[in-house]
């Protein structure tokens, strides 16, 4: 039998989505009558969660139609994202020296 190592990759697959719901429900639920600002809701705008960190990171800005896009529409798939982003959207987030999608 093979031994499993704490920097071991595996492929989650569909796993994630079911991952990132649970993450921002909890968050949501936990922010629930919150006096903040920064409390996410399902009606949050992807442009002014991620935005900030966009800015400080150098990286290029939110395409101008996915800026209105929320966290419901992003979850339950109705954001309008197509199924397989281009190829280079792709390069811009994946280190491929340390990672392999391939397995």
């Amino acid at each position: 039998t093979a031994v499993c190592h704490n920097d071991d990759a595996w492929h989650l697959g569909s796993c994630t989505k079911a991952f990132t719901a649970t993450l921002i429900a909890s968050h949501i639920d936990r922010a629930a009558g919150a006096d903040s600002a920064h409390a996410l809701t399902w009606d949050s705008r992807v442009g002014a969660i991620l935005a900030p960190a966009i800015d400080a990171a150098g990286l290029p800005a939110i395409h101008a139609s996915l800026r209105d896009t929320t966290l419901v529409q992003l979850l339950n798939h109705t954001s309008g994202l197509t199924i397989r982003p281009p190829r280079a959207a792709w390069d811009l987030c994946w280190d491929r020296d340390t990672h392999s999608r391939d397995g």
